[in-house]
């Protein structure tokens, strides 16, 4: 099982909730700064981790 941060989660939440699907520009509730850009790197991770996943059928 996959588990993200409050901060994942936020992000993935909102560009689930998008019509693009995009999470820039980020929700007023996460400030840019380093840690944001690790957010974003991991979740990105994350997601391709999913995907792949998904794909093996898993």
């Amino acid at each position: 099982m996959i588990k993200l941060t409050d901060t994942h989660a936020i992000l993935l939440s909102t560009a689930s909730q998008r019509d693009n699907g995009s999470v820039l520009p980020l929700p007023d509730t996460i400030k840019a700064s380093g840690g944001t850009s690790k957010a974003l790197a991991g979740a990105v991770s994350l997601t391709r981790t999913a995907l792949h996943m998904m794909h093996l059928g898993l």
